[in-house]
């Protein structure tokens, strides 16, 4: 018994969604690292990194984006919503700023951080969009 020619292309059709979906159920359940586990590749002022994207967007985004870096700055605002705890770090900007989703646990340490205070916050570079996002934030407390 041999198979037709239409048989084989839809089991080799088969063979291949599910391998691309077995690889995508990888991806989705793979662990997280924590960003306190990560090392920090870059540590600067909020001015400087603000003034580095809207400089230069395209080198900006080569030298930062997907990095996880130490950013120092004073909090503009803070906010709390169903996604979690937000810090918004001035960066010499009327409008835009760092915008800082934090991890999740950081709740009762951001309460106690109020605007105008002197803040470092360690997170992963999202991209520009008006404001420089970081996400997976966590506050880094002075030695």
């Amino acid at each position: 018994m041999t198979m037709s020619k239409a048989s084989k292309y839809f089991l080799l059709l088969l063979i291949l969604v599910g391998a691309a979906g077995y690889y995508a159920w990888h991806l989705y359940t793979k662990p997280v690292a924590r960003t306190t586990e990560v090392k920090t590749d870059f540590s600067v002022a909020s001015e400087v990194l603000f003034a580095d994207f809207e400089t230069d967007e395209v080198s900006a985004n080569t030298k930062y984006l997907d990095k996880f870096i130490e950013v120092k700055g004073t909090v503009r605002s803070k906010s709390t919503d169903e996604m979690g705890v937000n810090v918004v770090l001035e960066a010499g900007n009327d409008f835009f700023g760092i915008n800082c989703a934090m991890e999740k646990g950081q709740e009762d340490i951001i309460g106690k951080v109020n605007e105008g205070d002197a803040i470092t916050v360690k997170g992963k570079c999202a991209g520009f969009n008006g404001d420089v996002v970081l996400v997976n934030g966590i506050l880094v407390l002075e030695k």
